[in-house]
This record gives C-alpha cells, sequence and structure tokens, in this order.
C-alpha cells in the first residue's frame, strides 16, 4: 500500500488504515521516539501509540510531499517525543541526552494550522540531506531525522568521532544556506 492508499484507508477505513500506518512506519515511529526517551519504554509505547493516534486524527488535513508522509511521520514522531520529554522532566526533573542542536531542526510546538508548511519545509530537510554525498547522507539521517548520537554514528560508519563532528557542522552550514535560499528559513 503506496502512502496515497494509506491515507485514504486512514479517512475512510481507520482500523485497515491505522494497521497499514503501524505495518508501513511503526518501526520508524518507535526507532524515532526511543532516541528521545531511551530510559522510559512505557513511555516510548504509549508516546508511539499517541503519533498513530495524531496521524489518524489529522489525516484529512496531511498533504503528500514527494509521493510520501514519511517527513511528516519523523515530524510528528520528534515532536510528540520531545513533548513527552519536556513533561516528563518537569513532573519527575527528568534528564536525558537530548542534545540542543537536535532541539533546534525541531518544529515549534504541534499546531495543525500550519502542518502543510511544516511538512514541506520537513520534505525539503529530507531531500537535501538524501542528496547529501555518502557518508553525510548518512550522518544527518541518524543524527537529525533518527537521533543518534554521535559516537553511536562514528562508530556503525567506523569513523573517528571527530570526523563525524566536523562532517556535521560543515552539513549544517551547509543545509541552513541551502534551506535560506529556497526561504524555508529566515536568513
Amino acid at each position: 500500500m503506496d502512502d496515497r492508499e494509506l491515507l485514504a484507508a486512514l479517512r475512510t477505513q481507520p482500523e485497515e488504515g491505522l494497521w497499514a500506518l503501524t505495518q508501513k512506519y511503526g518501526a520508524l515511529i518507535t526507532a524515532v521516539v526511543r532516541r528521545i526517551l531511551p530510559n522510559d519504554e512505557q513511555d516510548a509505547e504509549e508516546c508511539a501509540a499517541d503519533v498513530l493516534v495524531r496521524i489518524w486524527h489529522d489525516s484529512a488535513k496531511i498533504t503528500l510531499q514527494n509521493g510520501t508522509i514519511r517527513g511528516f511521520v519523523i515530524w510528528a514522531a520528534r515532536s510528540a517525543a520531545i513533548d513527552r520529554y519536556r513533561s516528563l522532566k518537569r513532573r519527575r526533573q527528568h534528564t536525558a541526552d537530548v542534545q540542543e542542536e537536535q532541539l533546534e531542526l525541531t518544529a515549534a510546538p504541534y499546531s495543525t494550522a500550519d502542518e502543510a508548511e511544516r511538512t514541506d519545509a520537513m520534505a525539503r530537510v529530507e531531500r537535501i540531506i538524501r542528496a547529501m554525498p555518502p557518508p553525510d547522507d548518512e550522518i544527518f539521517t541518524r543524527r537529525f531525522l533518527l537521533c543518534e548520537s554521535v559516537p553511536v554514528i562514528a562508530a556503525r560508519l567506523g569513523m573517528h568521532i571527530k570526523a563525524v563532528e566536523s562532517r556535521i557542522q560543515r552539513g549544517r552550514k551547509k543545509l541552513r544556506e541551502q534551506l535560506m535560499q529556497e526561504g524555508v528559513m529566515p536568513e
């Protein structure tokens, strides 16, 4: 089932649509949420379920970007997980290793009014990341979309931590410049 059919199923046959959404994006949602809430398995599971419900609830407002809703799914999972993290932190003075550079790329609090704009921006960021040469594309996907730490990325790619950090720093500058050129990010 492609994403167009998935959205149609969510709108007309919610039970089938949710099942298809879970099959196609459940692992991705769980991975993103668990990167932000690694020490709270129950909260991570509840958060992942909340993301599925949010996507189903807003399915009528979701538009396809480049034929997919993957960018919106990642954004929704990150936003929900960060909201849950902040809530846990306030309630229990919970601390976790969500670094400031990851939060910088995160959209503002969820609002359906500008969802299309955020989805478009996320799709552009994904497109730019996918156009990066290897291994930068993998580094950025793992760091900013899947929220992996720099040491984990370095280990997975067989690189030194400093090399990964340098590539992130240079790549962020290029990404920022390209987003400003496209009018997605203010100068």
